[in-house]
């Protein structure tokens, strides 16, 4: 329910905009109070900051701020004025559901490794709810495990201890060229300001280095483009239409 402090912050709102006696304001704080009752401050903050940016040739009532609430709780993946609630497990609740996958597998036809990298649901009832339309990690797993032109190599997806897939998991050969370049000449001898704060601070004196502007710099290597997609009913997995 909204409270009666956001309920009053939004109605001053249009006091100041639309220029209400504040008469208006005692009349009408009880329906809105009523017709606000199942929707949260967030929501009807945002409505209202939406309302109050709009122009409209007549002062706006309740029913065109609950209307915006409406696109707000749309936008949000919900439907009405009350965005529902679910409840993920441990594993996935950092991520509301979603659940990041890269596969590493081999392709029989060309001999090549290649990696995949996708978004998923978990399997848990929250997910399920949620992401009604997207296929589970489960689900993709036991698809590419069976798919007789692929041989998994590796399988790394987001848990409760890793949130996120690290670079080297989502991207193995950038990352191994990355590495290769942080061992060269060059990288070792590029000014890093941020050591002179470092060893400031060890010594007890606090310095802050000044802003430097940076002159953007071409990659050493071209970057392949990533394939991150949701996997969805609709998905159709191809061994060629991953990166590596």
């Amino acid at each position: 329910m909204a409270t009666s402090r956001m309920i009053d912050l939004c109605m001053n709102m249009f006091v100041a905009t639309w220029s209400k006696k504040p008469e208006w304001k005692d009349t009408l704080f009880p329906v809105w109070e009523h017709s606000l009752k199942t929707v949260k401050d967030k929501h009807l903050y945002d409505a209202t900051m939406r309302v109050v940016s709009k122009t409209w040739q007549y002062p706006p009532v309740i029913g065109e701020l609950l209307k915006e609430i409406e696109v707000v709780i749309k936008e949000l993946g919900g439907t009405g004025i009350t965005l529902k609630e679910f409840e993920f497990c441990e594993q996935c609740i950092q991520r509301e559901g979603v659940v990041e996958v890269s596969a590493h597998f081999l392709v029989h036809e060309t001999g090549k490794t290649k990696v995949h990298n996708t978004i998923t649901r978990c399997t848990c009832n929250g997910a399920s709810q949620k992401y009604t339309q997207m296929k589970s990690c489960e689900d993709l797993y036991q698809r590419m495990q069976h798919d007789a032109r692929i041989t998994l190599k590796g399988w790394y997806q987001t848990s409760g201890a890793t949130p996120y897939l690290p670079m080297q998991l989502r991207e193995p050969v950038q990352y191994a060229k990355l590495q290769a370049w942080l061992q060269t000449p060059e990288a070792q001898q590029a000014d890093n300001p941020y050591m002179k704060f470092v060893h400031n601070a060890q010594r007890g004196q606090i310095h802050v280095p000044p802003e430097h502007k940076l002159s953007p710099v071409r990659s050493h290597y071209e970057v392949d483009n990533r394939t991150t997609t949701d996997y969805t009913y609709e998905t159709d997995i191809d061994p060629d239409d991953c990166i590596y």
